[in-house]
């Protein structure tokens, strides 16, 4: 179901909080075109107090309907945010493939929240928009006349026969748009590093593919709010003539009657504003379908992964040795050596399992299988990651400091009495000897609590 995922009690309130805005702006309206009659009888007191009241009133059901669209965006985030947790968590495998990241990572770094937050400020101002004129038009046409009922149903009809015949254009052009801006985002992410190391080589190839790129989200963005415009253009020059017609016909109908004329007269600022917001709704009908695609797209981006296999790396079983302490230790397969590890896991058998093997041979994706296998009964170290930790996020520190301080809050922190299995991918990559010897230590006290599996690329 489109949009199910902003469907929540705050996002309820907003929506009632704005109807009840624009039945005040309604009213004014009202109280407006009843005062213009009951004035030339010297009276109208009254409306012009309803009036000046409703002006004021206004403001107050705005100020409810933006708080809630505030708490709406947070609890559509948080349900986002459970869909990811839910579709996308421990699959460290999806990690290893750069396809699958520049797919989905984008979206839920900051696409997902940007879609959420633009897509209830759309609608919020579609609403209103839409609301004012619906409400304006049923008091004007139930006070002056009903050929404005006429006039503006003709004028959906245009909208809508323009929006059905030009949407496909509209859906294709908005998928390529936001395809070009992932594109964007997904180069910056290099361009960090690459900016801050200064290597004048790398830095002048990723602006040389940085620029293309940009150039090609510039050039997709321009033609689709182009042809946006050009459509909501002709639509809006299709959608004004009925009503035009209705008001010269209204004033000419009513040129012997003074209070009627007078109050024709006096709605003619809000009729105008009605074709103004007329033209203002097409634009957002048009839009309308480009923020639908945004949403399909962040909802695929947290759904489950089909045929997750094909992001499984490869293991060449016969290059892989598996030891620990002086004992080797054979497996005939990934599979004879998960069953291995849960006996080891139910038994409380602990200590250091050593996995080695040539390069390219899946050491990595071995422990990959591991964690997606224990799933929440392993806890998994990975190389060139950074996993999110309270101390060690906060501070700078060295690559070996920055290991330390995390493994030392797992020792201290992490009280999870159902994590059996840790697992290490290359943790002694790029440290010095004294590092090595201490975070071995600590890893020997992570050894009394859980099997320790690691890899390692020499000794320590």
């Amino acid at each position: 179901m489109y949009m199910r995922h902003f469907v929540n009690k705050f996002s309820i309130l907003f929506l009632v909080f704005t109807i009840l805005e624009q039945l005040i702006a309604a009213t004014s309206t009202y109280a407006m075109i009843a005062l213009s009659s009951e004035i030339l009888k010297g009276e109208g007191m009254i409306w012009f107090g309803v009036f000046v009241l409703s002006l004021v009133l206004v403001f107050v059901p705005r100020i409810f309907s933006q708080k809630y669209m505030v708490k709406a965006e947070y609890a559509t985030f948080q349900r986002y945010l459970s869909l990811y947790e839910s579709n996308l968590y421990n699959q460290p495998s999806l990690k290893t493939s750069h396809a699958f990241g520049g797919e989905r990572q984008s979206y839920f770094q900051n696409q997902t929240w940007q879609t959420i937050e633009k897509t209830y400020e759309f609608f919020g101002d579609l609403m209103a928009t839409v609301l004012n004129v619906i409400f304006n038009v049923l008091v004007i046409g139930w006070s002056l006349s009903p050929w404005f009922f006429a006039a503006y149903l003709c004028a959906a009809a245009v909208i809508a026969a323009g929006i059905l015949t030009a949407r496909g254009k509209i859906v294709r052009k908005s998928a390529g748009a936001q395809e070009a801006q992932s594109a964007v985002q997904n180069r910056l992410f290099d361009g960090w590093d690459t900016l801050l190391i200064g290597n004048r080589y790398n830095w002048s190839r990723w602006k040389e593919v940085f620029g293309r790129t940009v150039d090609k989200a510039e050039k997709t963005e321009t033609q689709y709010r182009f042809s946006n415009n050009i459509l909501s253009l002709l639509i809006m020059v299709g959608s004004i003539f009925p009503m035009i017609l209705v008001v010269l016909w209204t004033l000419a109908d009513s040129a012997g009657n003074v209070g009627r004329m007078t109050s024709v007269i006096v709605t003619l600022p809000r009729q105008v504003s009605n074709i103004q917001y007329l033209s203002v709704i097409v634009e957002y009908v048009t839009e309308l379908v480009g923020i639908r695609e945004k949403v399909r797209n962040i909802d695929h981006a947290s759904s489950a992964v089909e045929k997750e296999n094909q992001y499984h790396g490869t293991i060449r079983w016969e290059n892989l040795r598996f030891s620990s302490g002086d004992v080797e230790l054979r497996f005939e397969n990934v599979e004879n050596f998960l069953e291995f590890l849960k006996d080891c896991a139910e038994e409380e058998r602990y200590g250091r399992i050593l996995i080695t093997g040539t390069n390219g041979s899946g050491k990595t994706t071995v422990l990959m299988r591991i964690k997606e296998y224990f799933g929440d009964r392993a806890y998994l170290f990975p190389n060139h990651t950074r996993l999110f930790f309270e101390d060690s996020n906060e501070r700078e520190y060295s690559t070996g400091q920055r290991l330390r301080a995390n493994v030392e809050e797992v020792l201290d922190r992490m009280k999870d009495p159902s994590v059996r299995l840790f697992l290490f991918d290359e943790w002694n990559a790029n440290l010095d000897e004294e590092n090595q010897k201490e975070i071995s230590e600590y890893i020997d006290r992570l050894a009394k609590r859980g099997l320790i599996l690691e890899v390692r690329n020499k000794e320590v």
